[in-house]
């Protein structure tokens, strides 16, 4: 029998009904688990589904001042949280606000944790083009940057709201020219290629080789940049309709089990941690 992973639940709500609802769902897999969050009325539960529950304080529904100060207190005071986060296998936050919380927590008393993030739905104030959504816009990928998981609630969310509105994703990295920039497999060719963006990279690096053995993608011969931005230039100059739809079409051809976890990686790196774990 699989050893049971420790789980720390950090939500938004501690009285939302899915909150149990996940719990319960991860309850075969679990041999402890702590909920940390705060609630929005009357008082904290002591426990949701056998759990314990750590209060972090009162917010409102359509206050988001209120719970941007009851955050900052919370994130003020994230010491008192050591002894619930400490020597957990798994970090999982509900909600962009919580995510503050788990990542410092996970960054500061369980490095080793996998840090998962749920979204499940996309606030109004995300998805503007004032200052302030763009702040938190800017916030959130920060954060989703640091996660080892996202779970979203609608495949909608996938692509309306990361890459869905974009026809190309540059995927050439010039920091470490010749060394680790021509061996490795950015995050964007993988995240830009599920939403039907078209990775532009150079042809004869690590990036270039993946997506020549997918037939898919803009590959770019050469390594000096005046040479890449000419030969780029070039291709925009004479792109087409058609010539895109045919590119778009190549990358829509690659498998999904090459671009996310099908469950299978998800439970061969849960068999290594807990071969990790049982060997020390």
């Amino acid at each position: 029998m699989s050893q049971g992973l420790r789980l720390a639940y950090l939500v938004h709500d501690l009285h939302d009904p899915a909150v149990a609802r996940r719990l319960d769902m991860l309850r075969p897999h679990l041999t402890d688990a702590v909920v940390i969050g705060f609630h929005r009325s009357g008082e904290p539960p002591v426990s949701i589904s056998g759990w314990p529950v750590v209060a972090l304080g009162r917010t409102a529904d359509a206050r988001f001042a209120r719970r941007v100060v009851a955050l900052l207190r919370a994130r003020l005071s994230l010491a008192a949280l050591k002894p619930h986060i400490a020597g957990r296998d798994v970090v999982l936050s509900r909600q962009l606000e919580t995510l503050v919380l788990g990542r410092a927590a996970r960054d500061g008393f369980a490095p080793g944790a996998v840090l998962v993030q749920e979204c499940l739905d996309v606030h109004r104030l995300l998805v503007g083009q004032g200052l302030a959504a763009r702040l938190l816009r800017w916030l959130e990928h920060r954060l989703l940057a640091a996660c080892d998981l996202v779970i979203t609630s609608s495949p909608g969310f996938e692509r309306a709201y990361l890459y869905g509105g974009v026809h190309y994703v540059w995927a050439i990295d010039f920091f470490e020219a010749g060394a680790n920039s021509a061996w490795l497999l950015p995050n964007r060719l993988y995240e830009g290629t599920l939403y039907g963006a078209v990775p532009i990279a150079q042809a004869d690096v690590e990036t270039g080789r993946w997506l020549a053995l997918h037939r898919a993608g803009l590959l770019l011969e050469g390594d000096e940049d005046r040479l890449l931005l000419e030969r780029l230039a070039a291709h925009f100059e004479g792109l087409t309709a058609h010539g895109f739809a045919d590119a778009a079409a190549a990358v829509a051809a690659i498998p999904r089990s090459a671009l996310v976890d099908d469950g299978s990686d998800g439970q061969r790196l849960a068999t290594a941690f807990r071969g990790i774990l049982g060997a020390r």
